[in-house]
């Protein structure tokens, strides 16, 4: 079965009318189909086949549609979606409005439901995994933007890791108290920014115990103009 993004508008309209007729139990005109893809240039549709579509909203990371004929082309188009926002250093895909069936297909995939909405967060797998950063604002250095701010971090971005965006994946180095230039150790932690949909990772040594209550300490008086959540490993 192959899964990938569909680019021929034509082909896009045809795969997604298949399963929202099939879906809504009713007439979804090609009319309407086509003025919403070239008015949004922003979504992007996925195709498993014959066996499933979805509809995704790369600006806001929002899943607008999944329909699947099987839990496999379910999977598969969920990993396309996902490839998709990591490749734009997103670091959340959240879904509404889905019936009973995909709503059991997307928890299964590591969905959680969020209030009215599911939520998932990616770069899940990270935690634990080893990275290089290069430290581009050593410890001790006066903060950019925040006036007085001596760092209390090391503070840079992962090494390799440039996104199809031209944007790197920031982290905080918590733990050595000197300035440094380069650092290998652990992402303990993941912080999620809702404003931007993006991520910063939290990297310790490998051999420091996480101690969640300091940490956010240390990073506390940056991470307050922001409104986050945290994983950790």
């Amino acid at each position: 079965m192959k899964t990938g993004e569909i680019r021929d508008l034509s082909e896009k309209i045809r795969t997604l009318a298949a399963f929202l007729n099939r879906d809504q139990k009713n007439t979804v005109s090609e009319e309407k189909l086509t003025e919403l893809l070239t008015k949004q240039e922003n979504l992007t549709v996925f195709a498993a086949g014959e066996d499933g579509a979805a509809l995704y909203d790369a600006d806001t990371g929002t899943l607008r549609y999944l329909g699947a004929l099987n839990e496999g082309a379910a999977m598969a188009l969920l990993n396309s979606v996902c490839e998709k926002a990591s490749a734009m250093r997103l670091g959340r895909i959240t879904a509404s409005a889905v019936n009973e069936e995909m709503k059991g297909y997307l928890t299964k995939f590591g969905f959680a439901e969020a209030g009215a909405q599911l939520e998932y967060f990616l770069q899940k797998e990270m935690l634990g995994k080893t990275v290089k950063i290069v430290i581009d604002r050593p410890y001790g250095s006066l903060h950019p933007h925040i006036p007085d701010l001596e760092c209390p971090y090391n503070f840079g971005y992962a090494a390799d890791s440039l996104s199809g965006e031209g944007e790197f994946q920031d982290a905080y180095v918590i733990g050595p108290q000197s300035p440094l230039e380069t650092f290998t150790g652990i992402v303990a932690g993941i912080i999620w920014h809702e404003e931007s949909n993006t991520t910063r990772w939290i990297v310790l040594p490998a051999a420091m115990q996480a101690d969640h209550h300091q940490i956010l300490n240390l990073i506390g008086e940056e991470e307050q103009y922001y409104h986050t959540k945290i994983l950790w490993a």
